[in-house]
């Protein structure tokens, strides 16, 4: 839908995605996020976003273990170098960075996901 609405008004709308994993309530959180990161670094940000997302149903019930071998099995599927986004997705660096959002995310008050600000305003109001 966001899509859709910045296809039709490409000069008033501006979508800006930044990671905030709820990491306290959700077990794959910044697992999800990591590997987002990593197909990212072969080109495929959006495509492991959308997988994700699309077949959210097929992992969530899966173990942490279970989902990281689903995420590398899915990697090898979009394309990617399964060796490297492995390496990628285990790296402190993309760790260190996804933990850092979640921590923005908290520190500026974010109320959860999805977030979205229209005109300055937090939508839906309250």
């Amino acid at each position: 839908m966001l899509a859709q609405i910045q296809n039709e008004y490409p000069q008033d709308v501006r979508i800006v995605y930044r990671h905030f994993p709820l990491v306290s309530i959700h077990d794959k959180a910044a697992l999800s996020a990591q590997a987002a990161e990593a197909a990212g670094k072969q080109g495929k940000f959006w495509e492991m976003h959308d997988l994700l997302f699309e077949f959210q149903s097929e992992w969530s019930g899966l173990s942490v273990d279970q989902f990281q071998e689903w995420l590398i099995e899915q990697a090898g599927g979009l394309g990617l170098n399964k060796d490297r986004f492995t390496a990628d997705l285990n790296s402190k660096a993309i760790a260190d960075f996804v933990n850092g959002a979640w921590n923005r995310g908290v520190e500026i008050g974010l109320p959860g996901t999805p977030f979205l600000l229209i005109d300055g305003q937090i939508w839906p109001q309250s």
